[in-house]
């Protein structure tokens, strides 16, 4: 099973930083990050939209890809989160360019596209792996419930799980096992990230959820506690 940090070892460092992933891949763990284009042309690890950040003090995703991503092992996997509103045919191209320069496709994917920009992504380049988000509800433009997706199987490789208030809704043996039918594999969203959004597993109940994922066999969890997570193991 993979393990993803969610955006680095955020306790010993910043959030979305190369010394937050590289601190988690030396430990044998995935990555989760954000990835946002500067005004300048460039990819960079931000959580929120670039304002008048001082571009210096931002990471740069080549930095990530070339440094951290393309020296993984093979129990390492990056998920890539490409925000709804970072969708354009500028940075998907981007992207796709980075994919091939470091040489990421068996070690990354892109998650959260639409239906459309999925599309796009297979037509600049189908080797590029591909996870649509998939909860219990369409909370934004990029979360589709599975009876959405099912019709388009051939624009995703993956499901990334993400079940963000009803318990039982998403996270569930049916659903895994109709996924898993489907040809697709499956990476998970630990209840713990979703505390803003009121999952009531996000401080007490997260590691069952973890114990119930492993029993299913799926592919991934992104979690903020690899480490804990790692014990279960």
């Amino acid at each position: 099973m993979f393990i993803l940090a969610h955006r680095g070892l955020k306790l010993e460092y910043p959030e979305n930083t190369l010394p937050a992933f590289q601190a988690a891949a030396d430990l044998g763990f995935g990555i989760e990050l954000d990835v946002r284009l500067a005004k300048d042309g460039k990819l960079v690890c931000k959580h929120d939209p670039i304002d008048n950040s001082n571009m210096a003090e931002l990471t740069r995703f080549d930095e990530v890809a070339k440094g951290v991503i393309s020296k993984f092992g093979k129990n390492q996997k990056a998920a890539i989160h490409v925000k709804y509103d970072e969708q354009a045919d500028a940075q998907l191209q981007f992207l796709a360019a980075a994919f091939k320069e470091h040489e990421l496709f068996k070690k990354a994917f892109l998650f959260d596209l639409t239906l459309e920009s999925a599309e796009k992504v297979r037509g600049m380049n189908p080797a590029i792996r591909i996870a649509l988000s998939v909860g219990e509800a369409n909370y934004s433009p990029t979360i589709y419930r599975w009876e959405q997706v099912k019709g388009y199987l051939d624009l995703f490789d993956a499901v990334w799980w993400d079940e963000w208030k009803i318990l039982g809704s998403v996270y569930n043996e049916s659903m895994r096992q109709e996924i898993r039918n489907a040809g697709k594999s499956i990476y998970a969203i630990s209840p713990e990230l979703h505390k803003d959004h009121g999952n009531p597993h996000a401080i007490i109940g997260y590691e069952q959820e973890w114990r119930n994922f492993i029993a299913w066999d799926i592919e991934g969890i992104c979690t903020a506690y690899p480490r804990e997570l790692e014990k279960l193991l």
